[in-house]
């Protein structure tokens, strides 16, 4: 190939390349870990275990408030955030 045409050449497969690398795929969109029962499973058994009193409140919440919870655990929420979280959720605030 001519220097010319394989400089074009480059130049097509670096575009394509751009396209495919900032279009999101559906299987990068599979390969996210799931929310598991076993970690909900855990992370209840770590409360119940390690800080009972947020626990005690967080198994009388409605199922919503739990899911809400758990959420903010798996997201990185610190275990003082959890446990307001709870306490709020409790006292409806």
């Amino acid at each position: 190939m001519a220097p010319a045409a394989e400089d074009d050449y480059l130049k097509s497969l670096e575009a394509e390349a751009g396209k495919i690398e900032g279009a999101p795929t559906q299987e990068v969109a599979n390969d996210a870990p799931a929310v598991t029962d076993a970690q909900r499973s855990e992370f209840e058994a770590y409360l119940e275990e390690n800080q009972k009193g947020t626990y005690a409140f967080y198994k009388k919440l409605p199922a919503q408030s739990r899911e809400e919870v758990f959420k903010a655990f798996v997201d990185g929420a610190s275990m003082s955030d959890i446990r307001k979280m709870v306490i709020d959720r409790k006292l409806n605030r």
